[in-house]
């Protein structure tokens, strides 16, 4: 047990899991009050502009604006096999990147053959097609995705790194989300999210931990994504970034007063603790 500053004694405790039941219990935990934990809906989105300015992507199309075009898989595939008019398990919804073999492909066709792989293609209406190695897409291409309003990118990336940074990109933000009330710190690079009722002492131990040179991630409300059956990552909602209250005294920018060092924006959960009353 400790206290601080004349505070009752706490009890601090820890249970060891796996990471995999850590992830269950939390998505699953219906005991914490509903104003306190909030589940997103698991269909999570996300915009094509906001992909666009994170992979620095060229636009050469889009049917709308960017921002108003929806992402809503983290799934990143290849259409090989759909250029050769395989289309069994076929998902529109996944981004679709065109890589080396599938642009030779093209290229070693027929114009009539190219024009009708990409018509049958393009009228399952795919969320988004890329053309990566730095590749430009011909006439034909241009034509039909306006035709059917596919909206069309490229990038100077290597196929397989780019795959490799989008699908990590996409997991992280159509991850499933909930709001759990808690303080979340960095201590020694581990993320802990600490647990406990109102009042008993989460955001003092988190001060004593940051005077010690430990960062804040999130007081109060801790925004969680399950970015993997094992993974979890922590952060604070933007509007309270940073901020950390303390009863009788009132909101820390803790950035301000300790230093930008002293702050992170987000982090792994790799351990949570529970505080309770002694």
């Amino acid at each position: 047990g400790f206290g601080f500053g004349g505070q009752p004694e706490r009890k601090l405790c820890i249970t060891a899991r796996t990471k995999r039941e850590r992830c269950d219990i939390l998505f699953t935990d219906e005991s914490a009050p509903e104003q306190k934990r909030k589940e997103t809906d698991m269909q999570n989105s996300t915009d094509l502009q906001t992909i666009i300015d994170e992979m620095n992507l060229e636009v050469l199309y889009t049917p709308a604006p960017p921002s108003e075009i929806n992402i809503t898989r983290s799934d990143v595939t290849r259409p090989g096999l759909q250029l050769a008019g395989f289309f069994d398990h076929f998902e529109a919804q996944r981004v679709q990147t065109v890589g080396r073999a599938e642009f030779d492909y093209l290229r070693s066709l027929p114009e009539e053959k190219c024009r009708e792989s990409l018509t049958d293609f393009l009228s399952r209406s795919p969320v988004c097609l890329i053309y990566t190695h730095g590749n430009r897409p011909g006439e034909i291409e241009l034509e039909l995705t306006r035709y059917f309003e596919v909206p069309l990118l490229c990038t100077t990336e290597a196929t397989s790194d780019f795959m490799a940074t989008m699908i990590a990109f996409l997991n992280l933000k159509l991850a499933p989300m909930i709001t759990r009330h808690g303080v979340f710190v960095e201590v020694y690079g581990e993320g802990i999210l600490i647990l406990g009722d109102s009042g008993i002492g989460k955001s003092e131990t988190a001060i004593e931990l940051i005077k010690r040179g430990h960062r804040l991630i999130a007081d109060d409300a801790v925004e969680i994504r399950k970015v993997s059956a094992k993974t979890l990552t922590g952060t604070a909602p933007e509007i309270i970034r940073h901020y950390i209250e303390i009863r009788g005294i009132g909101i820390i920018d803790v950035c301000r007063i300790f230093g930008v060092g002293a702050v992170k924006t987000w982090k792994r959960s790799t351990l949570w603790l529970s505080l309770k009353n002694g």
